[in-house]
């Protein structure tokens, strides 16, 4: 007796899994679409000023004092709500398209350039406290390699540059 050939079933495969900056990045990228910004930019920066995440047009910003004065700012507001018994949360500058807003979510600075504020911010807001509770929020490099043996930090570094 011949063995029946197994049949050929088509095998579906399961969409890789984007990570977390992938999928930042597509939820970022639909924004700048629907708030038609093409020169648009954003970062997400820690609570020192680090950034944490960028995309859009961001190559020409200083990315060092753009993370200190976001910082101060974050500092001005918490004492002015302080001072004035009020709970505001983000701040914005100029007009939507030629300016830039800064909101504080968590422990996290959302600095945008040249976006409006809109509502679905929500959707990059549920992304971000995802990734908070990931366990990786506020851990920035240095703390990352911290603790490690220098060849340890070469090992980390090279790993990253492939």
């Amino acid at each position: 007796m011949a063995k029946a050939s197994p049949s050929k079933k088509s095998k579906k495969r399961a969409p890789a899994k984007l990570s977390w900056q992938e999928e930042a990045q597509n939820l970022l990228n639909d924004l700048f679409k629907k708030s038609r910004s093409p020169q648009g930019g954003i970062f997400v920066l820690s609570q020192t000023g680090d950034v944490i995440f960028e995309a859009g047009k961001t190559k020409q910003v200083d990315k060092t004092s753009l993370g200190a004065l976001s910082a101060a700012l974050r500092g001005i507001k918490d004492e002015l709500n302080h001072q004035l018994k009020t709970k505001g949360s983000w701040a914005q500058f100029g007009e939507d398209h030629e300016g830039f807003w800064v909101d504080y979510f968590e422990n996290w600075i959302i600095v945008c350039i040249r976006i409006p504020y809109t509502a679905q911010w929500s959707k990059f807001h549920g992304h971000l406290k995802k990734y908070r509770r990931s366990g990786k929020m506020g851990v920035s490099t240095a703390e990352a390699l911290s603790g490690l043996s220098e060849a340890a930090v070469d090992v980390v570094v090279g790993q990253g540059q492939e």
